[in-house]
């Protein structure tokens, strides 16, 4: 059984110290034996 989970980020920037940008989407999903699961997480 091959597990992988999938991560997306969307961010503001490049930045944390000098511009304070900032993480505003994270996103992920599970993927076992090639198929989606449909477990996924998502948070703005």
């Amino acid at each position: 059984m091959d597990r992988v989970v999938i991560i997306d980020t969307e961010t503001t920037g490049l930045s944390p110290r000098k511009g304070k940008h900032r993480i505003v989407n994270l996103a992920a999903v599970e993927i076992i034996d090639g198929d989606i699961t449909g477990s996924i997480f998502h948070y703005f």
